[in-house]
């Protein structure tokens, strides 16, 4: 069990690790010669290119956002030719989301990207044993977990003064 002064330590990381993440997703980066988007708009076409024909429910589920943020971002992402958005067949209330040529040449440019940054975290984690990642995944998916369950009762908490 971690001690006071351990927790402390781990939540400051978190929050540092959170932090930084939350900086990297509002700068706009240039993906390609015309592209300028933000990184959490090019999460946001990962998704779309993995899930294809997602719906907006769908996509903020995977992402783990509001629908009214995927809504903004799509906006965005369709006025750069980037998506495309259609009715579906088989409710006409769902709209399902899909890539572009243009946003099909981004999510690759944008793989490209990762692929540096995911080996050079691949290499520093070939120091851990199978079990130490098992351990930092469980404590990972905790913390979200945690995180996901803190965040519903402060929106109900909300709700409720309304």
């Amino acid at each position: 069990m971690a001690t006071a002064d351990e927790f402390d330590q781990l939540v400051a990381t978190f929050l540092k690790i959170n932090n930084e993440l939350t900086q990297i997703q509002k700068k706009p980066i240039a993906i390609t010669d015309t592209v300028r988007i933000s990184t959490s708009a090019l999460h946001l076409i990962d998704t779309i290119s993995r899930f294809p024909a997602s719906t907006i429910t769908d996509l903020a589920q995977k992402m783990g956002v509001t629908k009214g943020n995927i809504s903004q971002q799509l906006t965005k992402l369709k006025a750069l030719n980037l998506i495309s958005i259609s009715q579906a067949s088989n409710n006409k209330k769902n709209k399902l989301i899909s890539l572009t040529d243009s946003g099909k040449t981004v999510d690759q440019a944008h793989q490209s990207l990762h692929t540096a940054l995911y080996q050079t975290i691949k290499t520093d984690l070939t120091h851990f044993s199978d079990d130490q990642i098992h351990i930092m995944l469980d404590v990972l998916e905790k913390i979200a977990t945690s995180i996901n369950t803190y965040q519903q009762q402060l929106s109900k908490g909300a709700q409720q003064d309304d």
